[in-house]
């Protein structure tokens, strides 16, 4: 939910739900056998939405300025580039792998 922060805060207009972490079983999916979930709190969930509703304006105001640094910071070829980057990584430090793929350089 990086894109959701800035500087390690939520963005203007943004409310992050609080939740709890369960070990998901994998009983209905062959992909997510082992993973984790975030459960989020009903409680704070509704509390949050009924400031917002209180708050439309400001909240409003918050979110058009938040979208704008989303487009910005978060678009597509920026996200490639952190995906590249990453990969990058991930086959520098995999010395079994370089002997069968080629570079990507």
């Amino acid at each position: 939910m990086n894109f959701l922060k800035k500087n390690g805060k939520p963005l203007p207009g943004v409310e992050l739900i609080d939740y709890r972490i369960k070990k998901f079983d994998g009983s209905d999916s062959i992909y997510y056998h082992g993973f984790n979930w975030a459960l989020p709190s009903i409680t704070h969930l509704r509390r949050l939405m009924r400031k917002v509703y209180n708050n439309y304006q400001h909240y409003k105001e918050g979110a058009m300025q938040s979208s704008e640094y989303v487009r910005k910071e978060w678009s597509w070829e920026k996200s490639a580039d952190l995906v590249i980057a990453r990969l990058k990584q991930i086959y520098k430090s995999q010395d079994f792998i370089k002997k069968k793929i080629p570079s990507f350089d």
